[in-house]
């Protein structure tokens, strides 16, 4: 671990590297720079806080915010301690190339993991930069769900019509097509393409009903056409054209 914080930009910290609570407590006041500053601590969990707090005078003198969602912040060191979905999503907004955050992970599930690509985090042990993920899906499907992620197509979102109606007639395309999709792929895929974390996770549930045969309730229109998987062919036949 280095003496001096690694900044700007997101960093994170996989579970099996943070160690008992005291070395967590150790690796984050390293990082943060070991001195008072506008840092800010981001957590739900107020037990874990408190055990920092015991072990780290330091620590007890960061801010910290305690709660689901992430609301402002002050322009120092960020960091995020086993973050919910919605503390991901709610910071999303001040992610900037000069903000300097550290992600303390724990489930390290799919979700995570793509917000941590989306950002192009750093690896705080091995350095190593997460990139998003490329070719994981068919390529048909990357194609759409690129477009479906598009704010003009999402609308207000995929719980209603006509985003409902949009993501749901892909993925009936999709499994016409005999396309299987694997769902924690598809939630680290589009989230680390762009996607929230809540859009990602209701587009995953749509294609697992789907692909089980469950019933989906839609409204009639507002879907796509029934060739919308030869339109998304064209479309990679034409970018693989441009390329040679």
């Amino acid at each position: 671990m280095p003496e001096q914080p690694i900044r700007p930009g997101v960093h994170f910290l996989l579970r099996e590297d943070q160690g008992t609570h005291a070395e967590l407590a150790q690796l984050i006041t390293a990082w943060i720079g070991g001195k008072q500053t506008t840092a800010r601590i981001v957590v739900h969990q107020k037990s874990v806080l408190y055990d920092l707090y015991e072990i780290s005078p330091f620590l007890k003198r960061v801010a910290a915010q305690k709660g689901t969602h992430f609301y402002s912040h002050g322009g120092g060191p960020l960091v995020i301690l086993w973050p919910t979905d919605e503390v991901l999503d709610s910071s999303d907004q001040h992610m900037t190339g000069k903000l300097s955050t550290l992600v303390v992970t724990w489930s390290e599930d799919a979700a995570e993991m793509g917000w941590l690509r989306k950002h192009h985090a750093v690896d705080l042990v091995t350095r190593e930069t997460l990139k998003p993920l490329e070719s994981v899906l068919s390529p048909v499907v990357e194609v759409g769900m690129r477009y479906l992620i598009e704010p003009y197509v999402r609308g207000n979102g995929f719980g209603s019509y006509p985003g409902k109606n949009k993501a749901v007639d892909a993925f009936r395309a999709f499994k016409r097509a005999g396309i299987t999709i694997e769902p924690k792929l598809l939630v680290e895929f589009l989230v680390g393409n762009g996607a929230s974390i809540s859009d990602a996770r209701e587009l995953a549930d749509y294609a697992a009903r789907v692909a089980a045969g469950r019933a989906i309730q839609t409204k009639h229109g507002g879907g796509f056409r029934d060739d919308i998987l030869d339109v998304w062919r064209a479309q990679i036949e034409n970018a693989e054209a441009d390329i040679d």
